[in-house]
Order: structure tokens, then sequence, then C-alpha cells
């Protein structure tokens, strides 16, 4: 049962994105439209659920941050905060990312 409701809530979630890129298009606007009629995930889910991303670093210096800041309200690194980048020998510790 639990992956029936998996599917369907993924269903909705890819449902709801082909919306939003297809909409955009439609319109010709830019993603940071100064009308708004371009939403994103975040946009169309907001009275529901937060719409999350993980992220590396080097995702947010490319064009992949547009499209992060368009779709998601809610970002969590992939692997710079996990302990074996932080922390890769005693007494070193590894903070930039």
């Amino acid at each position: 049962m639990k992956k029936i409701h998996s599917i369907i809530f993924l269903s909705i979630i890819v449902a709801g994105y082909v919306k939003c890129t297809s909409a955009g298009k439609s319109q010709n606007r830019s993603p940071n439209s100064p009308t708004g009629e371009n939403k994103g995930l975040k946009d169309y889910y907001k009275k529901y659920f937060p719409i999350g991303v993980a992220v590396s670093p080097r995702a947010l210096k490319t064009d992949e941050a547009e499209l992060v800041l368009q779709q998601f309200n809610s970002i969590t690194p992939e692997n710079a905060m996990k302990m074996g980048p932080i922390h890769p020998k005693e007494n070193e510790y590894y903070w930039k990312d």
C-alpha cells in the first residue's frame, strides 16, 4: 500500500512540474518574470508542503541555481554536510563547502 501511495504522490509532483514548465513555455516568459505568471512547483504546492531538493555547492554556481530558486523552497546539501567531507581525518575539519 505504501508503494502505491508513493507512486501516486510522485505522479502528482511530476504532473505539477510538467504543468509549470509547459505553462512557462507557452507564455514565453522568463523564469523570474515580474508578473509572476511563470510559477514553480513551490508555488503550486505551497499550501500543502515544501518542495525540496538536494544540491551540491558546485550546482549552486551553475545554471542549476536558477532552477533551484524557481522550483524549490527547501534545499538540503548532498554530500557536503556528510561526516566524511567535513571531518576527513582526526583533528582536521573542512567547512568550505
